[in-house]
């Protein structure tokens, strides 16, 4: 699809029809970023979004990656409980 930049003030514009609005699920905010001379638009997450669920699946899975390697020999042989 071709479409034309609009002037806003300084800057430009484009009107995305409906469709391929619903389509890509864009609400009220996007991500802009610019990836080899292309502007992609994407949608906006907030920071450290899906953090959280991913920490707990990785709990739930114990496969001792979170802690085994933050030992050290302070941990092993100094440390008393």
């Amino acid at each position: 699809m071709r479409t034309r930049l609009i002037p806003i003030g300084n800057s430009k514009g484009i009107i995305i029809p409906s469709r391929m609005l619903e389509h890509c699920a864009f609400v009220e905010k996007v991500s802009l970023e610019i990836k080899n001379h292309t502007l992609v638009i994407s949608n906006f997450k907030k920071s450290r979004e899906g953090w959280k669920e991913a920490f707990e699946e990785a709990g739930a899975r114990n496969d001792g990656l979170l802690m085994d390697s933050l030992n050290n020999g302070f941990d092993k042989q100094e440390w008393s409980w």
